[in-house]
């Protein structure tokens, strides 16, 4: 392992090029390109362009000083990612190897983040992705770390089976594909939110059947589908408008806290994906606000005063009654 500091000015880093290179600080050029084990530096003052070529890798990089805006091909990573926040990275986070790295952007904003092999992504501290968290293959672990990560969408393929463990953080997306979710082993503590800003949609959530999962929460129009049986801490939606929650037939899905509320003439439905009554179960007597609406094929739902489960309007669902706690449960 050694050191590699830039010392190029505005260049191309590339598998060939010595001239951008020193062994030292502010040093002589000419040192050999960096290998997947060693470190690169950043650490010059001013601003500059580098131009990354496919093949460069690094083990640790870290941008400590000037402007130094990086552009065309994202260099695989094996190692810790550690820049200043007047740092451009115009690239992915492609991370490679099977260690355990960090992740320290500082405010700076990426495009995609690719986990290529079976390592583990810590972040070190918020992280914002222009484009997607693209690739997540089996062995691999990304921790949010009680930081908040933002992206346009998970765009996992069918054979990414990795783990997210969500902490506590908030993960916000634009929109979410269907299948992205249905292999990835997820985890979350109290306090994490998935949230799914998509304005004009109609998000599938499909996770691995048997994840905890953050609480689900939800600000834009169109349908919502919960598919697959897994824990969920919270569903809530801050759209106003009317709005449908469909629960996918043969799935149990269970809820710590259950907050959707539509409001007044602009009521959410709750329905399943058969037309035979499914079953909608909570702790102590079911009923709903006044202000909700019996659609039809409903069973054993009281719709009164003083529940806080109101401006629904419920169909296809058996209410029935389970023994004390706080958990809400649907199941098809």
């Amino acid at each position: 392992m050694a050191n590699r500091y830039w010392v190029g000015g505005s260049a191309t880093w590339n598998t060939t090029n010595t001239s951008v290179w020193s062994a030292s600080s502010g040093g002589t050029i000419g040192a050999s390109v960096p290998t997947s084990s060693d470190n690169v530096f950043f650490d010059q003052s001013g601003s500059r362009v580098v131009n990354v070529s496919p093949g460069a890798v690094c083990a640790n990089i870290t941008v400590s000083a000037g402007t130094h805006t990086f552009q065309s091909t994202a260099p695989t990573i094996y190692g810790n990612v550690n820049l200043i926040s007047s740092t451009i990275w115009n690239l992915n986070f492609t991370f490679g190897g099977t260690g355990s790295y960090t992740l320290t952007t500082n405010g700076v904003s990426g495009k995609n983040l690719l986990l290529s092999s079976a390592c583990t992504v810590t972040l070190g501290s918020a992280l914002t992705l222009t484009g997607a968290f693209t690739y997540l293959p089996s062995g691999s672990i990304f921790n949010t770390n009680g930081y908040s990560l933002s992206c346009g969408n998970f765009q996992f393929a069918s054979g990414d089976s990795g783990t997210i463990n969500f902490g506590s953080s908030l993960v916000t997306v634009v929109t979410l594909t269907s299948t992205a979710l249905q292999n990835v082993t997820m985890t979350s503590s109290p306090g994490a939110v998935l949230s799914i800003t998509t304005p004009i949609g109609n998000p599938v959530i499909k996770p691995k059947s048997g994840n905890y999962m953050p609480a689900l929460r939800f600000s834009g129009s169109g349908l919502v589908t919960i598919d697959n049986s897994c824990t969920y801490q919270d569903i809530s939606s801050s759209y106003v408008g009317a709005k449908v929650f469909k629960f996918t037939a043969g799935t149990t899905n269970t809820f710590i806290g259950f907050s959707l509320r539509g409001t007044a003439g602009q009521l959410y439905t709750i329905t399943s994906t058969t037309t035979s009554a499914a079953s909608l179960k909570k702790a102590g007597t079911w009923y709903m606000g006044a202000n909700s609406i019996n659609s039809g094929n409903n069973t054993n739902l009281t719709f009164s005063n003083g529940s806080g489960i109101d401006y629904l309007d419920v169909s296809y669902i058996t209410g029935v009654s389970v023994g004390s706690g706080s958990s809400w449960f649907f199941l098809r």
